[in-house]
């Protein structure tokens, strides 16, 4: 199996033969020919096809509600889904009707002062999502209901995010590691229950974990390179400003962006020492540039409006969260809720072989195998270190943490190149004791072991808890969280629905956590605007004429009359997965 020093050889554009072959010396009699390196594109060949395969599995599966119902059913529509694509429409159209202009005085005024919009998040990640919402629509008509936007045509925003991610993860895992550790780290990812469950979703997570790991993953190739003290300073510097450029492109996504500084500098003095100051300095001034130059809002009023967005990040309504059977606001939950999250939510094969990889690739000790040894070193350093920083810093006191493991998703991809050098490392291993092909059978089988969160709670991998938590049943036993953004609201319930309620029909949803949660649910399903349903908020005060209910088990935000469900309620249809109901429709007894 190719190491990842001939990898790196041969992306270099090196044979890895000794000098004296390669330039054609004479050979002693008897001598065979060497043989010829195998070609780079082993690199990436296996990553692409994982991408491209991951790709399209998404895309196949984006409809929440019937928009497109020739596709696989996909994840309901989500709480935030419907502000992302509103947002990211209005920008992206803004975009191509001005151009360069909208950053001047008199259009940017006009787009970004007006009360339509919403600068909770910067732009870059919301004008990708307009995007593709407009070219979806256009190349793909969905089954319109007359909403100004649809869900499902934005959504495939984040598949394309999440096949470059995919891409990128086991590119570098195999730079870095190995052939197997790149195709192994493509498909960690792509078998991350919660990761998955995202790139079906018109959300920013999906397209931050991309630029979040590209950041990470370039300096960690071309800083992390060779021996510290032969790297000269205008390659530090130089390379310091490109990632500086992608730095600024995840500040322009979302604020997780502003965790990157942290760890990079950390690292950067570890292994310059003083000389990593001034790169440290180009990485972080590029970065903000970038930040300012590409978010035209910022410009209306500088100061005010930078304090107003990092303002906003932590002044914001509350947010309360279900963690091991008790609510808490989101800025009081227990401080190991991160880290919690972070090792019930990913498989656990998939853990081991990242603190394999983690283990033998930290190490001090010369690899036999690896001609760079400090350069595995520190990049494996870096990718651990940045994923502890991260959740370190979401464990800290007064930081709001909620919605799962959603807000310290970028850990995940960096994580499963982690995964992927821990399977290299464990091929080889199994070749040196058996054979390559009982090496690769076990892997195999290790992999597909891990595979079953992905297929089994399909399209609600969102409330994937793996088996230390004793799956969904023991996370429901132990009080977590089930159903956190209404995911859960498949396209099958609501198809369920429609064949058992009369048209024309009352149905109230519960819980609502935003407003118009409702009316934007009834917009964006074909299903129920075909039927003439009329959906409002439940409110089991309001009056005794709530007939049918619609109710995702959303543990932190419950109504005592329907959880447990309601006495004399007739069951209509339900989302159940491993035995724990995720959502249902109730007819209740007229009162």
């Amino acid at each position: 199996m190719t190491t990842g020093t001939r990898n790196d050889r041969e992306a270099d554009g090196s044979s890895g033969l000794p000098e004296s072959q390669v330039h054609g010396s004479i050979r002693p009699a008897g001598q065979a020919r060497p043989r010829r390196a195998r070609p780079a594109v082993l690199f990436w060949a296996g990553p692409l096809l994982i991408a491209l395969m991951a790709g399209v599995g998404v895309l196949a599966s984006l409809d929440p509600a019937g928009s497109y119902p020739n596709l696989v059913e996909g994840p309901g529509v989500t709480l935030d889904e419907v502000f992302n694509v509103q947002m990211g429409v209005y920008q992206y159209r803004a975009l191509n009707d001005h151009g360069w202009r909208l950053w001047t005085a008199p259009v940017r005024d006009e787009v970004f002062a007006d009360r339509f919009y919403n600068p909770d998040h910067p732009p870059l990640g919301r004008v990708w999502i307009g995007f593709c919402h407009d070219l979806t629509r256009f190349l793909v008509p969905p089954v319109e209901t007359g909403a100004l936007t649809v869900t499902a045509c934005a959504r495939t925003a984040s598949a394309i995010a999440f096949a470059a991610t995919v891409f990128l993860v086991g590119l570098y895992a195999g730079r870095w590691y190995g052939v197997t550790a790149g195709w192994t780290a493509a498909l960690a990812l792509t078998l991350m229950p919660r990761v998955f469950a995202h790139a079906h979703l018109a959300s920013l997570e999906t397209s931050t974990n991309l630029i979040f790991a590209a950041a990470v993953f370039f300096v960690a190739d071309r800083l992390g390179r060779g021996p510290a003290q032969e790297t000269t300073n205008r390659r530090l510097l130089t390379n310091a400003f490109l990632a500086g450029l992608l730095f600024g492109l995840a500040l322009l996504t979302k604020i997780q962006a502003v965790l990157l500084p942290v760890p990079i500098s950390l690292w950067m003095l570890w292994r310059f020492r003083l000389r990593g100051l001034l790169p440290i300095g180009v990485f972080g001034l590029t970065g903000l540039a970038v930040f300012l130059l590409g978010w035209p809002w910022l410009w209306i009023d500088p100061a005010p409006h930078l304090l107003e967005y990092f303002r906003r990040g932590v002044e914001r309504a509350t947010v309360y969260c279900f963690y091991l059977g008790t609510r808490y606001p989101d800025v009081n939950v227990p401080w190991h809720y991160p880290l919690v999250l972070f090792a019930v939510t990913i498989p656990i094969g998939l853990h081991v072989l990242a603190v394999c990889g983690l283990v033998k690739n930290a190490k001090r000790a010369p690899d036999s195998e690896t001609a760079e040894p400090d350069a595995t070193r520190a990049r494996t350093i870096l990718l651990a270190g940045t994923v502890l920083f991260i959740l370190v810093f979401f464990s800290l006191p007064g930081i709001t943490v909620y919605d799962g493991s959603r807000l310290f998703l970028v850990a995940d991809p960096l994580w499963a190149v982690l995964v992927g050098a821990g399977a290299e490392w464990t091929f080889r291993v199994l070749r040196k004791r058996w054979s390559s092909r009982v090496a690769a059978g076990v892997v195999a089988g290790i992999f597909a072991a891990q595979s079953y969160g992905v297929i089994a709670l399909h399209p609600c991998q969102l409330s994937y808890y793996n088996a230390a938590m004793g799956s969904l049943r023991g996370a429901d036993g132990c009080g977590m969280e089930l159903s956190y953004w209404a995911d859960s609201i498949t396209r099958d319930l609501l198809e369920a629905a429609a064949n058992r309620i009369p048209a024309g029909s009352t149905i109230d949803l519960a819980p609502r956590l935003i407003p118009a949660q409702e009316t934007e649910l009834l917009l964006q399903s074909p299903l129920l605007t075909a039927m003439n349903y009329r959906l409002r908020a439940y409110d089991d005060k309001a009056g005794n004429d709530i007939r049918y209910v619609i109710v995702y088990r959303r543990k932190a935000d419950p109504w005592p009359s329907l959880d447990p469900a309601p006495e004399g309620g007739t069951l209509i249809a339900e989302v159940r997965r491993e035995g724990v109901q995720l959502a249902a429709v109730y007819e209740l007894e007229e009162r």
